[in-house]
């Protein structure tokens, strides 16, 4: 098993620590944890690695040209993405347990406001 701590994200990814999804609703019913991430469509997180960022191919002109774009996160930030990619991700990665996910960066849907 591979622990979290010495991940460091490559590229456009995140290493995001995710938030455990609620075992009942507010009105007391219990909701199985697979239906309810197919229902809420997104997870939360705190960033726990983040990668450098990607080069951006453009096609404009004779000649490619590429653009290096850094990712603008940092470690600590809470985000808000995909739900169902950790779904995947979770089954997929041998990372201390699985409630951390390797996410790209292209999924995560928007940072959440301290």
């Amino acid at each position: 098993m591979v622990k979290a701590s010495t991940i460091k994200a490559h590229g456009p990814w995140v290493l995001i620590k995710v938030d455990p999804h609620p075992e009942t609703s507010k009105g007391g019913i219990y909701l199985p944890q697979g239906n309810m991430e197919e229902v809420k469509g997104h997870s939360t997180g705190e960033v726990l690695s983040v990668g450098p960022g990607y080069f951006n191919k453009s096609l404009k002109g004779s000649a490619p040209k590429e653009k290096f774009c850094p990712l603008d996160l940092r470690v600590g930030d809470r985000v808000m993405f995909r739900g169902y990619l950790h779904d995947v991700n979770k089954y997929h990665q041998d990372i201390e347990g699985l409630e951390h996910s390797l996410v790209h960066c292209d999924n995560i849907e928007g940072v959440l406001e301290k």
